[in-house]
């Protein structure tokens, strides 16, 4: 069996702020690829690839976002990408630790404050949610706020 790691947290928020996030994980600059995902009871499952590195083969990652009340169940697996990989110098846990990181980003989603008003125009590398008003990186496809598809 590969090493692998897991963790399960639930986070503060509704589910489509989360599934927002996970659709542009491949523009956060942490090396994963969406590789695609699928519908699972009550949720969405994302699978995820990382790249190969001096010390690694590559991993494979699951994410499940589970949708519970306004709160969302986030279940996140690294496996090395060979079976027979049984060492793994810390990457499996090290990915599970960024995909958390990256979707707690912030603190609580921006769905618990008020949409900011009278925000100065954005900067040339930036876009504005036209639902919600929330800045974004130009390489957004949709808002990490309200889950509005933005490109």
């Amino acid at each position: 069996m590969a090493s692998n790691s897991r963790e399960v947290r639930t986070l503060p928020g509704p589910i489509e702020n989360y599934i927002a996030r996970m659709r542009n994980i491949g523009a956060a600059g942490l090396k994963f690829t969406l590789a695609g995902e699928s519908p699972v009871q009550n949720g969405l499952m994302f699978l995820l690839s990382h790249s190969i590195s001096f010390s690694s083969w590559g991993e494979t990652v699951k994410v499940y976002l589970i949708a519970q009340g306004n709160q969302t169940v986030v279940d996140v697996y690294s496996e090395c990408a060979l079976p027979t990989q049984i060492v793994d110098l810390g990457k499996n846990k090290e990915n599970v630790a960024k995909v958390f990181g990256y979707l707690m980003q912030g603190g609580a989603p921006q769905s618990y404050y008020q949409p900011q008003q009278n925000c100065a125009q954005p900067q040339q590398n930036a876009v504005v949610c036209p639902n919600c008003g929330k800045r974004l990186d130009s390489s957004f496809v949709f808002c990490d706020n309200c889950g509005t598809r933005v490109k």
